[in-house]
């Protein structure tokens, strides 16, 4: 069950602004955990970010964790590149 989430950006100058974090039991089916929208957490390269999943869905088994653009990143381009280092999962084994 995860109830907090954090991941780096990468080097790049694409930062994330409208994303969801998911999680899924079978791989097929994903439930929202987290929804950003406009979200300005992450604004210099290489920075980390971390969020709590609130609501019911922290308290629900996900097997599968993802991380989705809903929205363009900033930087030149004005893209759709998701552009991270890692993410970390927080949270209690079922």
């Amino acid at each position: 069950m995860c109830n907090y989430y954090t991941f780096r950006h990468d080097g790049s100058t694409n930062f994330p602004r409208s994303w969801a974090f998911q999680g899924s039991m079978d791989g097929e089916t994903w439930t929202n955990l987290r929804v950003h929208e406009n979200d300005n957490t992450i604004c210099r390269a290489g920075q980390f970010g971390s969020w709590p999943v609130l609501g019911p869905s922290s308290l629900l088994p996900f097997r599968f964790f993802r991380i989705i653009l809903t929205g363009r990143t900033t930087g030149d381009s004005n893209n759709w590149n998701l552009c991270i280092c890692f993410i970390e999962l927080y949270g209690y084994f079922h």
